[in-house]
C-alpha cells in the first residue's frame, strides 16, 4: 500500500523512465543502449511521459484533502466546503484622475468607456490602464475629476498618487493627472487587490477551525 507521502509525490519523467528502463534491461532487453529515436526508447519514453502526469494528478487529488498540502482550486474547494470560508478574489483598483483642457482647446465629449488612462505610453510592457467609468464633457480652460477603474484586477494598479499618466484616448488640448481626492491623501477611492494566497487562505482556515474548536 503506497503512503500519503508516496501518493502526494509526483514522479518526474525522468524517473519514470529510468525506472522503464531498469525494468526491461532486468527482462533482458538492450534497453540503455537504445538510441534516441529507436522504437523501443519512443515508447518507453511515451509511457513515462504518461505514467508522470498521472501521478501530477494522484499528487493533486491526495493533497486536495488537506488544508496544509492542497494549493490552487483544490485548497479553495477545502476552504468553501470544509471550513464555510471563500478566497477573497481579486479587486480591481477605483479612484479620481483629473482632466485639464488648456485655454485654446476645442469642447471634448466622451461616453462612460472612452477614456483609456495609463502610466505608461501607448504600447507600453506592463502598462496600468484604467478606464473613465462617466461620460461627459469638457470645456476650453476647465478641469473636471472622474473615475476611472483599472482594466486588470489586482493591486498592481495601485499607483503612486501624483504618478505620471498618459492619455491612451486623443483629447485635444487635455492632460490628465491624479491628486489626491478630496481631504484624502491619495486619488484612490477603492484599493485594487490581488486574489488571496495559497498561505494566507490556509492560514484564515486554521484560525476559524480553531475558533470553532474552542467554542465546542
Amino acid at each position: 500500500m503506497l503512503t500519503l507521502q508516496q501518493l502526494i509525490t509526483p514522479v518526474t519523467e525522468d524517473q519514470a523512465l529510468a525506472t522503464i528502463l531498469d525494468v526491461l534491461g532486468q527482462l533482458g532487453f538492450q534497453s540503455t543502449s537504445w538510441a534516441p529515436n529507436a522504437f523501443g526508447r519512443i515508447t518507453a519514453q511515451l509511457a513515462a511521459r504518461i505514467w508522470s502526469q498521472v501521478t501530477t494528478i494522484v499528487s493533486e487529488i491526495a493533497s486536495g484533502g488537506f488544508t496544509g498540502l492542497a494549493t490552487g482550486g483544490w485548497l479553495t474547494l477545502v476552504a468553501k466546503h470544509f471550513y464555510e470560508v471563500d478566497r477573497i478574489e481579486a479587486s480591481k483598483t477605483i479612484g479620481q484622475f483629473t482632466l485639464t483642457a488648456s485655454a485654446g482647446a476645442p469642447v471634448n465629449t466622451w461616453s462612460a468607456g472612452d477614456i483609456i488612462v495609463a502610466d505608461a505610453p501607448i504600447g507600453s510592457a506592463n502598462a496600468n490602464s484604467f478606464t473613465c467609468t462617466a461620460g461627459g464633457s469638457l470645456g476650453p480652460g476647465t478641469d473636471l475629476s472622474l473615475e476611472f477603474s483599472a482594466d486588470v484586477a489586482g493591486a498592481a494598479a495601485n499607483i503612486a498618487t501624483g504618478a505620471t499618466l498618459y492619455l491612451w484616448t486623443p483629447l485635444v488640448g487635455v492632460t490628465v493627472t491624479n491628486p489626491a481626492y478630496g481631504t484624502s491623501t491619495t486619488w484612490i477611492t477603492t484599493v485594487g487587490l490581488d486574489e488571496e494566497s495559497d498561505t494566507r487562505l490556509a492560514q484564515r482556515c486554521t484560525l476559524k477551525w480553531s475558533d470553532r474548536k474552542s467554542v465546542v
